[in-house]
C-alpha cells in the first residue's frame, strides 16, 4: 500500500524510466491478494521492523515532550 501511494496517474514517466500504471486498491484488496500469493506470512512481512521502528520514534517524541513539561515547569 505505502508503495502503490506514490505511483499517480500523471507519473507515467520518472527519470526517463517508462512505469507501468497500477490501478487504485483497497486495503482489503491489497491483503486478499498478498494473502493469496505469499499466504499470511508475506501479509505480516515487516511487521516487526515497522513495530520497532514506531516503538523507535514514539519513545523520542514522549521522551522529548517529558524533557520540555520538565524543563517549563522549572
Amino acid at each position: 500500500m505505502m508503495l502503490a501511494a506514490g505511483d499517480t496517474e500523471s507519473a507515467d514517466k520518472i527519470g526517463g524510466v517508462q512505469r507501468r500504471k497500477r490501478p487504485n486498491r483497497s486495503s482489503l484488496e491489497v491483503a486478499k491478494t498478498v494473502l493469496s500469493e505469499r499466504g499470511i506470512r508475506g501479509l505480516f512481512r515487516g511487521a516487526m521492523l515497522r513495530t520497532t521502528w514506531t516503538a523507535f520514534g514514539s519513545g523520542l517524541y514522549l521522551g522529548s515532550y517529558e524533557v520540555a513539561k520538565v524543563w517549563i515547569k522549572g
